[in-house]
């Protein structure tokens, strides 16, 4: 089982990394793949949008559409950590809402740190609490959550310039995550890192389905990874469950909507559906079949069995989410 590190940003519109520091970030996409055209699902809200991350299903297929401390999760979910766990895998989640505790059943993470964020200190105090789990226990997969870009969206605007240091300081907390994933590496473990986030934002919302709120950006590492390309089809944030079974080497849940894309020529396995994530891997070129907007498709959807190969080619308040 290949291991995975998940960092999800909140809030973290794909133009914002061009226009403040990220070195980390940019590091990662240049010895990696990175698609700034992503899109996130409607309605475009942080729970809705992980439990899609995590389910690969649309709000209306996993059922929680707001923001709530107890969501009431369809049966037909599964989430991509009781899919790890199913097969064996350990995991570990670092966060500062509450609310994503939901993302998984008791027992489905190993380790669980849930730490408030109030400064951008405590996001990278929690960063750096990831990294030493990572290079001490090892787990198959962890989810990191920063939470402190959204929080200065909602307080004073995204790309404000608090907004745009904010994402600055995501990028310092995810900087000791990395190196330990680079140390991790040279000892031969096999580490791969994504970063994704949950929807964007303008003004001082993420309500609307602006564009400015539906796309997010994608950025995958390691050595399964097809390094310097950039990714210029559709990608979803269905799509990043399947890719981590695909990356970690494990079977997809069966209702899972979204297909995978093939991260190796050498891990191509035939019941991978793998056709949404262009130009990640060596490899001759299929068609692309034309595909429904993945958010209105009717449920149950049903589940592709083809495979691609893929070209080679980069204060209380404020906390409340709405």
């Amino acid at each position: 089982m290949n291991k995975t590190l998940l960092i999800l940003i909140d809030g973290l519109r794909s133009d914002a990394i061009a226009r403040t520091a990220t070195p980390v970030l940019d590091d990662l996409m240049e010895t990696g793949m990175v698609c700034l055209s992503g899109q996130t699902v409607e309605p475009s809200l942080t729970l809705p949008a992980h439990f899609s991350i995590f389910s690969s299903l649309p709000p209306y297929s996993h059922g929680v559409m707001t923001n709530t401390a107890t969501p009431d999760m369809s049966g037909a979910a599964q989430s991509l950590f009781a899919q790890i766990k199913a097969q064996g895998g350990t995991t570990a989640a670092f966060y500062s809402w509450d609310h994503l505790r939901n993302l998984a059943f008791p027992g489905q993470v190993d380790y669980t740190l849930v730490q408030r964020v109030d400064s951008p200190k405590d996001q990278k105090l929690l960063g750096n609490a990831a990294a030493r789990h990572l290079i001490t226990h090892r787990p198959d997969f962890t989810f990191v959550y920063l939470e402190w870009a959204d929080l200065m969206g909602h307080a004073h605007g995204w790309m404000s310039d608090a907004y745009l240091s904010a994402v600055t300081q995501c990028d310092q907390a995810i900087q000791k995550m990395a190196e330990a994933v680079h140390t991790l590496n040279k000892k031969g473990f096999g580490f791969h890192i994504v970063v994704v986030s949950d929807h964007g934002g303008q003004e001082k919302h993420h309500l609307s389905n602006h564009l400015d709120n539906l796309t997010i950006p994608f950025i995958a590492h390691g050595n399964m990874i097809r390094s310097g390309g950039h990714l210029d089809g559709s990608l979803s944030v269905l799509d990043i469950a399947p890719t981590i079974s695909r990356i970690m080497d494990i079977s997809p849940h069966p209702g899972w909507q979204e297909p995978c894309c093939k991260i190796s020529s050498g891990l191509a396995r035939k019941d991978f559906p793998c056709s949404t994530l262009d130009n990640i891997l060596p490899g001759s070129v299929s068609p692309r079949q034309p595909k429904q907007n993945p958010l209105f498709r009717p449920w149950p959807y049903p589940y592709k069995t083809n495979t691609l190969s893929i070209v080679s080619p980069k204060s209380n308040n404020i906390r409340a989410k709405n």
